[in-house]
This record gives structure tokens, sequence and C-alpha cells, in this order.
């Protein structure tokens, strides 16, 4: 089965296409969207969007954005093979957002960022290695894996970290990304 081609457009083009009722689907982690994300965007993790693409459905057209495109562009194929919406990339994300001067906020509260907790844990494992003698090759298997995120982007600590709960959307992001999927659902069954 050959795979849809995903346009991408700069985060101008997207802020553009926003206020033309596009909506933004921010597919980045809980912590990262803490950090800063973009004002009326919608939270719906990259996992979360892949297990469900109908929580992706906010608007006929969608415009997916993460950190700096990889994830948005998963989001959008997702989107696009399940048939729900049209999607659109924002090419750089958030960084290239920000490079391009558009409006960004930072959510009070909430965990520290997951590149901060993955140094942490990589960190206080080495030196559970280091102190103590049965599991020294721990001291050993962390650079490791940490060489093998760098060289693929790939961190599986970052991902085991994200699933956390503390890393978990709760309260009013959770149940305003499902009721924003519910209602374009009411529409699309209204028009029909």
């Amino acid at each position: 089965m050959k795979t849809a081609e995903i346009t991408r457009i700069s985060p101008r083009e997207a802020h553009a296409k926003m206020q033309n009722g596009a909506a933004l689907l921010d597919v980045r982690e809980y912590p990262e969207w803490l950090e800063s994300h973009v004002p009326g965007a919608t939270l719906v993790p990259l996992g979360a969007l892949q297990s469900d693409p109908q929580r992706g459905a906010l608007a006929p057209e969608v415009l997916t954005l993460c950190r700096s495109g990889k994830r948005a562009t998963e989001a959008a194929q997702t989107l696009t093979d399940a048939g729900v919406v049209k999607a659109f990339v924002v090419k750089g994300g958030i960084e290239e957002w920000k490079a391009a001067g558009l409006a960004t906020q930072k959510a009070e509260g909430g965990p520290i960022s997951i590149e901060r907790q993955v140094r942490i844990g990589a960190g206080a494992l080495v030196l559970l290695g280091l102190l103590v003698p049965r599991l020294r090759a721990v001291s050993w298997f962390v650079p490791c894996g940490l060489i093998f995120a760098g060289i693929t982007d790939f961190c599986g600590m970052g991902q085991a970290l994200a699933k956390a709960p503390w890393n978990q959307p709760h309260g009013d992001e959770k149940e305003r990304s499902c009721e924003l999927a519910r209602e374009h659902e009411e529409q699309n069954k209204a028009q029909s």
C-alpha cells in the first residue's frame, strides 16, 4: 500500500490556516507541552493519536506540530491513513514556530521536561552502578543507551518516562482534547 504524500507548511502558513478554522494538534508529550505551546493548540500525544486517530478529528484541516517535525509527520500520516482529516505538518515544529516570532505560552505547574528526567535518571543509574559493585554493568549500559539515542534519535528511557503517571495530562487538558474530538465527530454525522 502506497502512503499519501504529506504537505509541509511553514509556521506562518499554519498560523494563517488557523485563522481560517484549521485546528492545531500538538503531538508532543505533556511535559513538553507545558514548557511551551501554541495558544489554541490541542494536546494529543503521538502514542494516543496512533491508538485512536479519531482524537485528531478536530476540524476538516488539522495541522500537526511537535518539537522539530518527526513526530508531527508520523501523526499526519496516521490521520491521513485513517482517512480522518486533511493533515498538514508544521515544518520545524515548535522550534521554528518560535523562530518565526509567533506566539507561544508556558503552562503553570506540571512535571519537569522529559529531557531533564532522562539526564537525572541516567546520572542516577550510572552512580548506582559505580556505588554498588553487583550493578557495575549499569554504568556501561546507560552510556551505550545515550550514544544509541544520539545516533538514532530514539531514547527508550525518554519513551518510558513519557508514559509515567506524573507525565500524563490530567483534568482539563485531557478532557478538552476528548471533547473536541467528540464535537467534530458529531458535526460529521450531522453533515452526512
